[in-house]
């Protein structure tokens, strides 16, 4: 885990989880690499496997909520570019989760790369996560294709 991240970070990254948790728990074509995937995630969260293994046994536990607007999905998405980068190895599976995710959120595939790109810079930059959280938030014209 990611010891500069602020309560207020993880706390996001773990609500854009768990709603992406509950989103695949939906899908029961949802492949075994698309549920390692989340797994791992959980793990660098720190979320228990005896608690993932007992939301995964009992979905109804995580209701899916759908973000209320663009801003609000950006945001998710964000979060989770920001799961797939926290370890310093991304993995195509997990630009694969984000992506399709992404996609039924109604953003477009270049959204996550754009995501991607400026969490990179921001790292080579010293800017924090919060502030190009908040970047993205204010100016989200920057990252999604209107």
């Amino acid at each position: 885990m990611n010891s500069s991240l602020t309560l207020t970070s993880l706390a996001s990254l773990r609500k854009s989880y768990f709603n992406v948790l509950a989103f695949y728990m939906l899908d029961e074509n949802s492949c075994a690499d698309k549920l390692s995937c989340l797994l791992k995630w959980g793990a660098e969260l720190e979320i228990s496997k005896s608690e993932l293994l007992r939301l995964m046994k009992n979905p109804s536990l995580l209701p899916y909520q759908s973000p209320e607007s663009t801003i609000d999905a950006l945001a998710q998405i964000y979060d989770l570019v920001y799961m797939v980068y926290m370890d310093g190895i991304v993995e195509d599976v997990e630009l694969a989760v984000v992506t399709e995710y992404a996609a039924q959120l109604g953003l477009e595939p270049c959204t996550v790369n754009a995501l991607l790109k400026a969490l990179v810079a921001a790292q080579l930059d010293g800017v924090t996560n919060e502030a190009l959280r908040s970047d993205i938030i204010v100016h989200p014209e920057v990252y999604v294709e209107a």
